[in-house]
């Protein structure tokens, strides 16, 4: 099927237009245009050769199935050369992906799992080239080109502003199936609001007596009762592959937080997890080089207040009363505190948080803002 991705131009296209693939353009010839289409963008956006190199890998990116458009005869143009794509979509490619489809009918989620599904990575046409058609065109294009290629759907995130955008989408069969929310917060103003969410801290009130034989409340602490939980860092790929997602994870997360795109970018992940009896009752992962929070949840059994217990005066353990329990706001402000140490930016965002999922509301509570949504959509490429 290679011959089906060579050069071509369609019906009612500009002819000095030409829509290709992009496996031919240099990755300097892909930065330019990148950064020209994204000069005026709501949300600033640069890339380097390394950075768009790095952001490709982590969301496997594959330059065959991605496009471009190039202008013939350019006259005064902000691309250079015809060697730059004026407009691009960049296509993550994955097999066995799961996404969310609203069941109309019943008024619940449902699942669909994709054996080969493309993600819009990155589109963008540069300023000159706007208006134009070229930008709708190249979709058109690409979804023809996914279709020859046998993928099953083709996924996007799109600002929920960008009201032409969304229209333009719409108008080519795309349908919403998510609404993402974005939270950010400075890392000096987490380690200083949750800093008695420090685990040392927080499990200062854990101090043997030997004399005893037993735990006591701690002399600097005499309010607090001594609770059972470790915190440690996960360096392992298996065992991260073996963490138990359908028990942690508030929802399934977006592409580029997905456990395919941690695995990618694996070398510059944090990744910790808290115990309670030696299980893992939560975890987080954050991106150390940009502050980007993944992922980050808890044990659906730990969801609810009255779970954690508390060592008393005499080593017995009881059941935690109102004022001395641990909430799963706790437990994610621990995660939270932790990651935010382990990080180099001076800034933690988290990306795509599903709406509707009580994550919202504890991310809010421990002083994140929501600056920005956006929303999931899909397009069906072959009937099931």
């Amino acid at each position: 099927m290679e011959n089906n991705l060579k050069e071509e131009k369609l019906e009612n296209f500009d002819e000095n237009i030409i829509y290709q693939p992009l496996n031919h353009t240099s990755l300097n010839d892909l930065v330019s245009s990148f950064n020209l289409a994204f000069s005026d963008y709501q949300v600033p956006v640069s890339m380097t050769s390394f950075s768009l190199k790095k952001m490709m890998q982590i969301r496997s990116v594959d330059l065959k199935f991605s496009t471009g458009a190039f202008a013939k005869n350019i006259k005064n143009k902000t691309a250079q050369n015809d060697k730059i794509p004026v407009s691009f979509i960049l296509c993550g490619v994955r097999k066995n992906f799961q996404i969310i489809k609203e069941n109309e009918n019943e008024n619940e989620k449902t699942f669909k799992t994709f054996k080969k599904i493309a993600y819009d990575s990155g589109t963008g046409t540069i300023p000159d080239y706007r208006r134009l058609g070229i930008g709708k065109n190249l979709l058109k294009f690409t979804i023809e080109k996914l279709k020859n290629y046998g993928f099953d759907a083709f996924l996007l995130e799109v600002l929920e502003n960008n009201e032409k955008a969304i229209s333009l989408y719409e108008s080519q069969g795309f349908e919403v199936t998510r609404r993402f929310l974005c939270y950010n917060h400075k890392k000096d103003e987490v380690l200083e609001s949750l800093k008695d969410f420090d685990i040392n801290r927080f499990n200062k009130a854990r101090h043997y007596n030997s004399e005893k034989d037993n735990f006591r409340r701690h002399e600097d602490h005499p309010g607090c009762l001594s609770f059972d939980i470790q915190l440690k860092g996960l360096n392992s790929k298996k065992v991260y592959k073996n963490l138990d997602f359908d028990d942690l994870a508030y929802f399934i997360p977006s592409w580029q937080n997905s456990y395919r795109s941690i695995l990618n970018n694996f070398e510059n992940i944090y990744i910790n997890s808290l115990f309670y009896k030696g299980k893992i009752v939560a975890y987080g992962t954050i991106n150390q080089k940009n502050g980007d929070v993944q992922q980050i949840g808890i044990s659906k059994n730990f969801r609810n207040d009255h779970k954690i217990k508390a060592m008393d005066d005499n080593s017995g353990e009881k059941d935690l009363i109102k004022d001395k329990e641990i909430s799963q706001l706790d437990l994610l402000k621990i995660v939270l505190f932790d990651l935010a140490r382990n990080c180099e930016s001076k800034n933690l965002t988290l990306l795509n948080i599903e709406e509707g999922v009580v994550l919202n509301e504890l991310i809010k509570n421990c002083g994140f803002k929501n600056f920005i949504n956006q929303f999931e959509m899909v397009k069906i490429l072959k009937d099931f």
